[in-house]
C-alpha cells in the first residue's frame, strides 16, 4: 500500500513538473474566472483576459493551477486554456511588429534625408576644394613660369655683366695705348720742333754770313 502511495505521488510529482515547463494561453474572445482553489466554490481572484500567457503549475482536470505575468497563482477550468497562441495576440504582436518597423522607416528616413544633406554640403565643399585646389595649381605654375623667367633674366644680367667687364678692360687698355701715343706723339712734336728750329737758325745764319761776305768784297 506504501510503495503504491509512494509510486502515485512520485508520478504526480512529475506529472506537474512537467507541466509547470509549459506555457498556455487563455482562448480567443473571452474573460475567465481563476479561482482559489479547484472548483466553482472557491472564491474568484482574478479575470484573466483572452490572449494572456499564464505558467502551468499543475494539472488536477478539470482544473489547472496557473500563474499570472504579475504572479498571481490560482485554479482555472481546463477548457479555456489553449497551447497555440490566439489570433488576437498574434494580430496585436504583429501590430507591434508594424508598428516598430514604421518607427525604424522613420529613423531610416530621417538618417537618410540628414546623409543626404551632409553630402549636399560635402559635395560643395568638394566643389570648393576643387576650385581651392585650381587656383593653387594655377599659382604655381604662374610661380614656376615667374622663376623661370627669373632665372632666364639673372642668366642675362650676368652675361651682360661680364659683357660689361670686358668692355671696361678693353677700354682701360684702349686708355693706356691711347695715353701711350699721346707720349710718343709730344716727344715727335718736340723733337720735329727741336730740328725745324735748328733748321731754321742753320739756314738764318748761312744767309747772313753770305751777306757778310758780300760786304766785305
Amino acid at each position: 500500500m506504501m510503495k503504491w502511495f509512494i509510486s502515485i505521488l512520485i508520478w504526480s510529482l512529475m506529472l506537474q513538473g512537467a507541466a509547470m515547463a509549459k506555457t498556455m494561453y487563455i482562448t480567443d474572445n473571452i474573460k475567465i474566472t481563476m479561482r482559489r482553489g479547484a472548483g466553482m466554490a472557491y472564491k474568484v481572484i482574478a479575470e484573466p483576459s483572452s490572449g494572456d500567457s499564464v505558467e502551468i503549475l499543475a494539472e488536477q482536470p478539470p482544473w489547472t493551477n496557473v500563474q499570472l505575468s504579475d504572479g498571481k497563482e490560482g485554479w482555472v477550468l481546463n477548457q479555456f486554456l489553449t497551447s497555440k497562441q490566439p489570433k488576437e495576440v498574434q494580430l496585436n504582436l504583429i501590430k507591434e511588429k508594424q508598428e516598430s518597423l514604421l518607427k525604424e522607416v522613420d529613423v531610416l528616413n530621417k538618417e537618410n534625408i540628414k546623409l543626404k544633406e551632409e553630402n549636399k554640403k560635402l559635395s560643395q565643399q568638394s566643389v570648393v576644394n576643387l576650385a581651392e585646389r585650381d587656383e593653387a595649381v594655377k599659382a604655381y605654375e604662374a610661380l614656376k613660369q615667374e622663376s623661370k623667367d627669373f632665372l632666364q633674366v639673372k642668366d642675362q644680367y650676368n652675361k651682360t655683366l661680364l659683357k660689361l667687364e670686358e668692355q671696361q678692360k678693353k677700354a682701360a687698355e684702349l686708355e693706356a695705348k691711347m695715353s701711350d701715343l699721346k707720349w710718343q706723339m709730344a716727344w715727335f712734336i718736340g723733337g720735329a720742333g727741336v730740328f725745324l728750329t735748328g733748321f731754321i737758325l742753320g739756314r738764318i745764319n748761312i744767309k747772313t754770313s753770305g751777306r757778310r761776305n758780300s760786304y766785305l768784297r
